[in-house]
């Protein structure tokens, strides 16, 4: 059997011709993974940064939710630390015949509230109504409880954040009225 040189080409010919079309269908595949590949790095680097971005916002917010609780726990102290700076809490505002319902009040107060989430900040003024009743005013603060302590880790000024962070600070003051008739207390008003 005898090939012709003829032969030889054609088959040369169509060998040449599938290789390239073998190569154009790799060159594309390659074209479109270099495509895919080049728009998921993109997609990649994108979500990259919005993280960098997002980590910053939380870093900022973190050192602001620091300062934040440390102010607080300066105004905490500020009110629970008041003997050191030679003024005793509660602070009171009456008339000394009215000595024994404030003592009462003040005991009656103190029952009534918990000494490590809030103190007595001031008695006074005291009133008699004509029908012997007397209404005692009253304020008390509310500590703000943020602890800085490192020991205690993050969980605390996370529990915390809702005070710092709803839009109204926390309120640490607040006003209060007691009726006092017939040897008993009752809020008043």
């Amino acid at each position: 059997m005898k090939i012709s040189q003829k032969t030889i080409v054609v088959v040369l010919l169509l060998l040449s011709i599938g290789l390239g079309i073998a190569l154009a269908i790799q060159i594309n595949t390659k074209s479109e993974l270099a495509s895919q590949l080049s728009w998921t790095t993109n997609e990649l680097n994108q979500r990259v940064e919005e993280l960098k971005t997002a980590k910053e916002k939380y870093q900022d917010a973190r050192g602001k939710l620091y300062q934040t609780a440390a102010v607080c726990d300066i105004y905490d102290s500020f009110f629970v630390n008041f003997p050191k700076s030679g003024i005793e809490l509660p602070l009171y505002e009456y008339d000394p015949k009215d000595q024994e319902i404030v003592n009462k009040a003040e005991a009656y107060i103190q029952s009534q509230i918990n000494p490590e989430q809030e103190l007595i900040f001031k008695i006074g003024p005291v009133t008699q109504k004509e029908d012997g009743e007397y209404i005692v005013k009253f304020i008390t603060y509310k500590k703000l409880g943020l602890n800085l302590d490192s020991t205690k880790g993050s969980a605390n000024l996370d529990e915390n954040l809702v005070k710092l962070t709803g839009g109204v600070p926390p309120t640490t003051l607040k006003g209060y009225s007691l009726k006092y008739s017939n040897g008993h207390f009752e809020y008043w008003g």
